[in-house]
């Protein structure tokens, strides 16, 4: 039989996309603060009621963040583990920002060893990983959405920025007087809240070479402390 004479053969048939994942139908660890833990207390009576990881929480919980829940494959009807709660993962990353830390390995540590962190948390599984990749995979999103929650929480003086100076220290920052006269101050706090998630960025990108064991030292030391 020639070729010309052979049948048509029917194109391959590509198989449906999946529909992004719903929200409401997936499976994922929620912070859970009021299990009692080996310390005998449970998270929620560490953290102060008017600590800003509340307020940061809070505002947190107020957004729609179905974006962070398309990719997860965990849900209902299905056997698997459940995901961390993208929730938890920005708010730790908002926390961190407000207070000056820039990389997943330093985040990870105080995610365990930190309150305030801890609290945040709640008990959901975190590490170094999954809190670098989860940064990296939603870099544009989280940038906008941390400067967003940052900026609004800064201009109601519910927050302090702090900045890690050569010296290791971290330090308050804020606008001068004449900043304000000239602006609004939701509109100047937006600018800083930007500033720092920038600043953050380029120390995760482009770490300085040569810190001295001295700066770790007091980086680390300070990073301990609760504000």
């Amino acid at each position: 039989m020639s070729q010309s004479s052979l049948p048509n053969m029917p194109d391959p048939v590509e198989p449906p996309a999946e529909p992004p994942t719903r929200r409401e139908v997936v499976r994922v660890y929620r912070p859970v603060r009021n299990q009692v833990e080996w310390i005998e207390r449970d998270l929620d009576s560490l953290v102060a009621l008017d600590h800003p990881v509340r307020d940061i929480w809070a505002a947190i919980e107020q957004l729609k963040l179905e974006g962070f829940y398309a990719r997860i494959k965990a849900v209902l009807d299905r056997p698997g583990h459940p995901a961390s709660d993208p929730e938890v993962l920005l708010a730790l990353w908002v926390y961190a920002t407000v207070e000056g830390v820039g990389t997943g390995r330093e985040l990870d540590r105080l995610s365990h060893e930190h309150d305030a962190y801890r609290w945040l948390r709640g008990g959901v599984p975190v590490n170094y990983h999954m809190l670098s990749d989860f940064r990296v995979a939603y870099r544009e999103e989280m940038d906008d959405l941390i400067t967003q929650i940052v900026g609004c929480l800064l201009a109601g003086e519910v927050i302090i920025l702090k900045r890690v100076v050569q010296d290791g220290m971290r330090v308050r920052a804020s606008a001068g007087a004449s900043s304000f006269r000239r602006k609004s101050r939701l509109e100047r706090c937006l600018e800083e809240a930007k500033e720092q998630v920038e600043r953050l960025a380029e120390g995760r990108e482009h770490p300085k070479p040569g810190v001295s064991k001295r700066q770790r030292a007091a980086r680390e030391q300070v990073s301990k402390w609760n504000y």
